[in-house]
């Protein structure tokens, strides 16, 4: 089993690369093996510190182990993000190199990709071209494509919303009752509940449990990278990118949004049997889809 689970990540791999090559937005897939990585690290750490074992030999052991996942981790983020690092060196080399001085002119990007190492020929041309940036889209004039995108990316928010805030009473109320489940929102308790989280989703990426509820399945601790994905998008669609592209980039790529859509409608049929507003909520549900 564990042989078969590590050629699937490998295919993955593979798959979320030629993504990459053919849209750049496909380099978001890389924030799945950042987030696998960090989550096992952090598995290990809280292993340890449930087994109270705080002896040098363990914490050598376990910062190896970390380093060791991360690096890995980290190679197979690049690997799905290199071919838009390969578009910017082609694109560099063939525009910008004397080879082809003679034959063209050379644009005036080329001396910014000479003078910055951190030039990205992608980059320039959405800024350029497309006017892509952040908050640059925020104009009068673009108040109808938000308005167009409205509905994806608020149900995006909200599905990531709702993680979160399940994601903090699964790790937060354990073993409380009462007015003790009501913890404060402090930095400290953030933090707890994120390295809690990270490792919980590290846990169960192979070990999806058998539940009766959807929705305790759909907004598992497996899940997310999927609604980290989707809240990436999100952000992008509405800070960065021309906005009305939101609801081609989000449906085509992040299944959380279904899941959430799919969490609505059968929360809204199951709490409302018996209830007046069922149909009413019901409609509303549908209609925001």
């Amino acid at each position: 089993r564990s042989r078969l689970v590590s050629y699937f990540w490998v295919l993955s791999t593979l798959l979320w690369a030629l993504a990459s090559y053919v849209r750049s937005n496909g380099t978001f897939s890389s924030i799945w093996w950042m987030l696998i990585g960090i989550g096992q690290c952090c598995s290990y750490i809280y292993t340890a510190i449930s087994a109270k074992r705080d002896d040098k030999v363990c914490i050598r052991a376990m910062t190896v182990k970390c380093a060791t996942i991360l690096c890995c981790h980290g190679i197979l983020a690049l690997a799905v993000a290199a071919p838009v690092f390969y578009h910017d060196k082609r694109g560099y080399r063939f525009h910008c190199m004397e080879t082809n001085s003679s034959v063209f002119n050379k644009p005036e990007w080329c001396t910014q990709a000479e003078d910055s190492t951190k030039f990205s020929l992608y980059a320039h041309v959405q800024r350029k071209h497309w006017n892509v940036g952040l908050l640059r889209y925020y104009e009068l004039k673009q108040i109808p494509n938000f308005i167009l995108a409205m509905p994806v990316l608020l149900l995006s928010f909200g599905a990531a919303a709702w993680w979160i805030i399940t994601s903090w009473n699964r790790h937060m109320n354990i073993g409380c009752d009462g007015a003790d489940c009501k913890n404060s929102i402090t930095l400290k308790n953030v933090f707890w509940w994120a390295f809690q989280a990270l490792s919980s989703s590290s846990d169960s990426v192979n070990n999806i449990p058998s539940v009766s509820n959807s929705s305790q399945l759909l907004l598992g601790p497996s899940c997310l990278p999927y609604y980290a994905i989707l809240a990436g998008f999100a952000l992008v669609g509405t800070f960065v990118a021309h906005v009305q592209i939101s609801t081609r980039l989000i449906c085509s790529s992040c299944p959380a949004l279904y899941w959430f859509v799919t969490i609505l409608i059968t929360s809204a049929q199951k709490n409302g049997k018996d209830n007046e507003n069922h149909a009413r909520s019901t409609r509303t549900t549908h209609l925001i889809w």
